[in-house]
């Protein structure tokens, strides 16, 4: 009898090539781990900024109440019938109605106030950006109006 031979078989691969598919597989597993942590990363600071944003929007919602209801106050302020009832009040002769006209106002000269605190939107980014130079000033030119 003879004896049947097995057939040539190879060998699960050298060890050469088990260690490049290794480091094949942590390479892309490691980049894979940075993506996952960068992208969360910046899922992070986006909430950030949207809660800072939502902040500065509930701000800015008082501020314009504020201001509506200094508005309210200064037309009180600026009604013909309380200055003529404090002139009266003073021993003074009010204008009569007729006589009132507004006067013209300068605001050449008027430059707007910045926040100290910074600015009021809030990016968010992976870097931080630079702050944007400022607007040449216009004081003096003709109102575009």
């Amino acid at each position: 009898m003879t004896q049947r031979q097995q057939p040539f078989v190879r060998k699960s691969g050298s060890s050469a090539d088990s260690r490049a598919y290794r480091g094949l597989l942590t390479v892309i597993f490691s980049i894979e781990l940075v993506m996952i942590l960068v992208h969360l990363w910046g899922r992070v600071q986006i909430d950030f900024a949207a809660g800072r944003n939502d902040q500065l929007l509930d701000r800015k919602r008082m501020l314009q109440a504020d201001i509506a209801e200094c508005t309210v106050q200064i037309d009180n302020m600026k009604s013909y019938q309380r200055i003529a009832a404090e002139a009266r009040r003073q021993g003074l002769e009010p204008v009569p109605a007729e006589r009132l006209q507004d006067l013209p106002v300068d605001l050449k000269n008027l430059r707007p106030t910045r926040s100290p605190k910074g600015p009021a939107v809030v990016y968010a980014g992976m870097f931080p950006l630079e702050p944007k130079t400022e607007k040449p000033d216009t004081a003096g030119a003709s109102d575009a109006r």
